[in-house]
């Protein structure tokens, strides 16, 4: 049991701001502190992009990230990366590898990069604890960073209410006992969403499947459009600051998608205003 004075004192390596990302400038204005030891969801609907934006915070922050890629195979996880890091897209590091010619650059590059992958499908508790063993054993710490890619891939918790909370528990309490920052990607329903008309927006935190936003302490919700080359991130829970429930005042970056880069958008105004204060839920709600 600890004091008030006391748990501030001994917070440690946990609470404190991760590495500052010039491109999440806007993110930070409105209030979004991303920090250790945090539970830190990503949702959108399928294809929204929220591996891609898991696997560039991670680059962004040069975190040392054990990433469990439950959702996306071991080829396209490492062709992104590469792509990230070299700027080159996709579709030429995938090429590259099918010739078997001109590999050289991105085995370089991968080899800079600080996310190791388990492709295990499903994720077990099992296999977590055993990989974080032999990270441990390997580096003589623990991961900055632990991505779950995601939910719906945890053995159990494929989509059934109480499994699935039970697994947002079991990560609450990995974030607080390693002190390691951990992000869950999530789906979002479908159900009324226009993809002609707003392709970009992202989903509300009433569209989270299962209501499982209440559970992390930020959850981020995405939308992408590879033709405007709009990424829009609403802060639809934040315990720590603003927030905006029903995403309609997301945060615009460029996303040029098949080279998996993002920058600060500096096209035509968002097609969604900005937000007044008077319009976003107050801090903690």
């Amino acid at each position: 049991m600890l004091t008030s004075s006391r748990a501030f004192a001994r917070q440690g390596f946990t609470g404190k701001t991760l590495p500052y990302v010039p491109e999440l400038d806007d993110l930070y204005k409105f209030g979004v502190r991303l920090r250790q030891g945090s539970l830190i969801m990503i949702t959108g609907r399928s294809g929204s992009g929220k591996s891609l934006l898991a696997m560039r915070l991670a680059l962004w922050m040069n975190l040392k990230t054990l990433y469990f890629s439950a959702d996306t195979s071991r080829e396209d996880a490492s062709a992104r990366v590469a792509a990230m890091i070299t700027g080159d897209t996709q579709d030429e590091v995938a090429r590259a590898r099918d010739r078997g010619e001109g590999t050289e650059k991105y085995e370089q590059a991968l080899e800079k990069s600080p996310i190791t992958f388990s492709f295990r499908n499903p994720i077990t508790w099992q296999s977590v604890e055993q990989y974080m063993a032999a990270y441990v054993e390997l580096y003589d710490a623990y991961p900055e960073l632990f991505v779950f890619d995601n939910l719906k891939d945890i053995e159990g918790a494929e989509s059934e209410y109480a499994p699935q909370m039970e697994a947002m528990q079991y990560l609450t309490e990995l974030a607080r006992t390693t002190g390691s920052t951990v992000i869950v990607l999530h789906h979002a329903t479908d159900k009324g969403w226009d993809a002609k008309s707003s392709p970009s927006r992202p989903p509300s935190r009433d569209q989270v499947k299962n209501g499982m936003s209440e559970q992390p302490e930020l959850t981020l919700s995405v939308g992408s459009d590879s033709e405007s080359g709009r990424f829009n991130i609403a802060v639809i829970k934040n315990r720590s600051g603003r927030q905006d429930p029903s995403a309609q005042h997301p945060i615009t970056l460029k996303a040029d998608l098949a080279r998996v880069q993002f920058s600060k958008w500096t096209g035509p105004d968002r097609v969604i205003e900005a937000p007044s204060k008077s319009s976003l839920a107050p801090l903690g709600h």
